[in-house]
């Protein structure tokens, strides 16, 4: 119940940010663009793109995805209107410690500790995001079965702690936890019944082995700092020398 009421805010203070011309239930989600382009041409080019990134004061320095879900009446906990997304509870300590424990790419599927967003801080940074030109939203009218089956996996989200895992390459579907772009696109996925595209959304690249710690499970040698900034291996070809990791990119979106 803490951790409902962390998220959840006043229908009227979100309704003054979050204005739309569909009838509830509807959701909307909200991405908010990086401050630079990640590039995906090589494991060189996406090292340094996220690494600039990730130093910059700002809330989503790699991109950021909120769900706002409005009900056509109060659920179970008087709620009509709820905002929130996927984050990691310390950025810049995680970006911190996996250069210090020199986890390579592994990092890209690594667990970190996980948080929903509280949808106080989520309207500040959307009003934000707005006045730099760097948010777009996608908005789902939505049925009363669509409404209801949203509602009980974010329900179930919360109850088993899956909020708790944040992180690359999980099953989003089956609980186990999600990055902030996995958590909005299953969420989509139940909007949709699974009919936008997808797949042209995702950049899958085979991340090298060489470049990794962490490979199945195993601790492998530590991938220092200059082998990930000079390295000039391009992504690997399949899984015999590389490890798929698949993404949503707000740009290809």
């Amino acid at each position: 119940m803490r951790v409902l009421i962390f998220f959840l805010i006043s229908t009227y203070c979100i309704s003054q940010v979050l204005g739309s011309e569909l009838r509830p239930p509807y959701m909307e989600i909200h991405m908010v663009i990086p401050p630079k382009p990640i590039k995906w041409g090589s494991p060189k080019k996406l090292f340094w793109s996220t690494l600039a990134n990730s130093w910059y004061n700002d809330y989503a320095p790699n991109g950021h995805y909120m769900v706002y879900l409005v009900l056509d009446r109060p659920n179970k906990y008087g709620v009509k209107r709820i905002l929130t997304g996927m984050s990691r509870t310390d950025k810049m300590a995680t970006v911190i410690n996996t250069l210090k424990e020199r986890i390579g790419f592994s990092a890209l599927e690594y667990e970190f500790n996980g948080k929903l967003d509280a949808a106080e801080g989520d309207i500040v940074e959307i009003a934000k995001s707005r006045k730099k030109d760097r948010i777009f939203k996608m908005s789902f009218q939505l049925d009363e079965e669509k409404s209801e089956k949203i509602q009980t996996y974010l329900e179930n989200f919360i109850k088993y702690g899956s909020f708790k895992h944040y992180g690359g390459n999980m099953n989003t579907a089956a609980g186990e936890g999600a990055g902030c772009a996995d958590f909005a696109m299953v969420l989509m996925n139940y909007a949709t019944d699974g009919r936008l595209p997808f797949q042209a959304w995702v950049q899958d690249v085979y991340v090298p082995k060489k470049l990794m710690k962490i490979i199945d499970g195993k601790e492998g040698k530590k991938v220092r700092l200059p082998k990930l900034m000079f390295t000039k291996l391009p992504w690997a070809k399949g899984p015999e020398d590389g490890v798929l990791f698949s993404t949503p990119d707000p740009d290809m979106m």
